[in-house]
């Protein structure tokens, strides 16, 4: 016998009809989908540095980008929201990566440059961005390691 539990489910009232929503495989244990808040309406949307958002400042520091205090279209419940960034990458523009392309190619050179790239003479490549590379098509030519440019969008 197995002693595993059957999967969570949280109960979704939908105009006076109940359905489960379970969770998904290889979520979080104990994790289970919610049912959908109530329409709201927002009546107020502060900054990180407004009164009335400190409070959530200083709970959520740098992480915070707005509070916004709702209520529901009946308006007998408040609620307040805070939107938060929780991930920050470099976008595949700002990217840049180096491609080779032989000197014989004239017509996939003149593809690189319109696309934006410049020669790198010391590493003896073009550098362009990644975005820009993928979008051409040649991401089987980009190198890496040495030679290759900073990778860096600086």
């Amino acid at each position: 016998m197995h002693n595993q539990a059957p999967p969570r489910t949280v109960a979704a009232n939908t105009d006076h009809e109940t359905s489960a929503a379970t969770a998904p495989a290889g979520a979080r244990p104990g994790a289970a989908l919610l049912a959908a808040p109530p329409p709201t309406r927002v009546i107020k949307k502060l900054g990180p540095k407004a009164p009335g958002a400190r409070r959530w400042a200083a709970a959520y520091g740098e992480q915070l980008v707005c509070v916004r205090y709702r209520v529901d279209l009946q308006g007998q419940r408040r609620q307040t929201t805070v939107e938060l960034v929780v991930d920050e990458a470099p976008t595949l523009n700002s990217v840049l990566v180096g491609l080779r392309v032989a000197w014989g190619e004239k017509e996939l050179g003149k593809a690189v440059r319109a696309a934006g790239g410049t020669w790198d003479a010391k590493a003896r490549l073009w550098m362009l961005s990644l975005g820009q590379a993928r979008s051409l098509g040649l991401t089987d030519r980009i190198v890496l390691g040495p030679g290759a440019g900073g990778g860096g969008g600086g």
